[in-house]
């Protein structure tokens, strides 16, 4: 029992040498006294960058404009645009135009088929068809009727192919109020090319044939065009070598007339010279695919300056 109690003593102090020599044996901690902040010795801020997240663009669809290629013009076309309202498209051919079928080579990038599709509805807005049969033209002038009435006369003359002449009478409903005398009657020329009306005016547009002997002692058609107006001839109205191809355009009154040997127009009372030497007209059979092609806005046609050769569109299209 004393063994015991000896032991359980001797225990504690044991331990205690144990470990104080342990403490002993460690290093002695410095520890600093707390540091008063001030704003001198404030530690310096950190910057922290701050990234925005990169986000990825919104595709907007867009839309790129077509891009025209401009073709290159013959320096020899002609585009204007008159005071009047009449605009005149000239295009320079290579060379003469085709015939069976229609065709024509303009001297420049656009092809035939593009210069035909500018104006191609208006092209198509044609007039009514107001002739009796094959021979006479009736129209509204007014109140009344206005129509022709060819005559033909034959009788034996001296010149070969000059078998009768032709007469063609102008009536206002029954009466007779003007008689044009149209020359050869027997001949593959229509003498017959127009019967108009506009603001009380009416006008008749024929052609006057001659025979003319050639050396082989054949006969040749001369063709000369008359326009009528109220009785009243415009070539000697207006002192012009001939006068042509009157229509309608928009309403008022459109021609062709001759002067010092070319050609201009006149549209509503205001004259244009051209310049052009020849056009074709009055044609029969094939060559009649060039002659001057009418429609209610525009007239499209065939036309010659010097050596060149034209397709040329002239309309009020607005």
């Amino acid at each position: 029992m004393k063994k015991s109690v000896l032991a359980l003593s001797i225990i504690p102090i044991i331990s205690y040498l144990i470990i104080g020599c342990n403490i002993s044996l460690q290093k002695p901690i410095n520890v600093e006294p707390a540091k008063t902040l001030t704003k001198s010795n404030l530690p310096e801020p950190t910057i922290i960058e701050t990234v925005s997240p990169t986000l990825a663009p919104t595709t907007i669809p867009t839309i790129t404009p077509e891009i025209l290629v401009t073709k290159e013009n013959s320096d020899k076309d002609i585009h204007l645009k008159l005071p009047s309202g009449l605009t005149i498209d000239a295009y320079a051919l290579i060379d003469h135009p085709r015939v069976e079928p229609l065709g024509f080579s303009p001297d420049s990038d656009y092809s035939q088929a593009e210069i035909m599709a500018i104006h191609e509805e208006d092209r198509k807005l044609l007039f009514p068809d107001n002739r009796i049969g094959n021979e006479n033209i009736m129209i509204q002038f007014g109140d009344h009727k206005l129509k022709t009435r060819k005559i033909y006369a034959t009788y034996p003359t001296p010149q070969p192919g000059s078998l009768g002449t032709i007469a063609i009478e102008v009536l206002l409903d029954d009466e007779v109020i003007y008689t044009a005398e149209g020359g050869k009657g027997n001949t593959t020329f229509d003498h017959l090319q127009g019967l108009w009306s506009y603001d009380n005016h009416w006008v008749l547009e024929y052609v006057y044939v001659t025979v003319k002997i050639n050396k082989r002692g054949g006969t040749i058609d001369n063709v000369v065009s008359q326009v009528v107006r109220d009785g009243i001839l415009l070539s000697e109205e207006y002192s012009y070598e001939e006068v042509f191809g009157f229509q309608l355009m928009k309403g008022k009154p459109f021609y062709f007339y001759k002067e010092n040997g070319q050609i201009g127009v006149t549209y509503d009372g205001q004259e244009f010279m051209l310049g052009f030497e020849e056009i074709p007209r009055y044609n029969c059979c094939s060559p009649a695919e060039l002659n001057p092609r009418q429609s209610q806005n525009m007239v499209s046609f065939f036309a010659r300056k010097g050596g060149t050769w034209y397709y040329v569109e002239v309309g009020a299209y607005e």
